[in-house]
């Protein structure tokens, strides 16, 4: 009885620390609003791919356009889609897996300023169709960089999250570094 007792902890353990957490959401619900990037902070490393990960998908992903497209390959990361730039900033979108459908697991946008690592968009990484996965991405004129996040609620089919919520982040200069912050989130219900 011990025995199997600790072998289902040790099943259990292992499957905890092989499954990397994923988006919930809840971090864009916390006030004052989450704070997790800092200057000069490295790019962080792609998860290990799946083996199981269609190869056509990984042949999709977009070859290297920029230096900072050529960094984050350095880590180990896949780019998807375009990036989004003007004012001196980049935001690109770079996951490390895809699911059957192509879809992008595992991802995040990264923002670079004046070829500068400034952080990334969520503290955690993101799966396509789940809670607090970003959607769409803008940059304005002021500088700001704005970032929909799709919001289910357990009962949400995949297709349809009940909510959104709006993120906006700004560039401070913090010793001579640029820093992605966090400023204000307004998540709201779809009609």
């Amino acid at each position: 009885m011990r025995l199997a007792a600790s072998a289902l902890a040790i099943a259990v353990t292992l499957l905890v620390v092989a499954s990397p957490a994923r988006a919930d959401g809840s971090w864009l619900d916390a006030q004052p609003p989450a704070q997790w990037n800092t200057p000069r902070m490295a790019i962080p490393e792609a998860l290990p791919p799946d083996p199981a990960t269609d190869p056509r998908c990984v042949d999709n992903a977009r070859p290297a356009d920029t230096d900072a497209d050529e960094d984050l390959i350095e880590a180990g990361w896949l780019l998807v889609g375009s990036y989004v730039g003007g004012w001196d900033t980049l935001v690109i979108r770079a996951a490390s897996g895809f699911d059957g459908m192509c879809r992008p697991l595992g991802y995040n946008y990264f923002v670079f300023v004046d070829g500068l690592f400034a952080g990334s968009v969520s503290p955690i990484l993101m799966d396509s169709r789940t809670d607090g996965s970003a959607t769409l991405v803008a940059i304005d004129a002021a500088g700001s960089i704005n970032v929909m996040f799709s919001r289910y609620a357990e009962s949400d089919p995949l297709c349809c999250p009940s909510r959104t919520s709006l993120a906006r982040y700004t560039i401070e200069q913090r010793g001579g570094a640029p820093v992605l912050t966090l400023t204000n989130v307004f998540t709201q219900t779809m009609q």
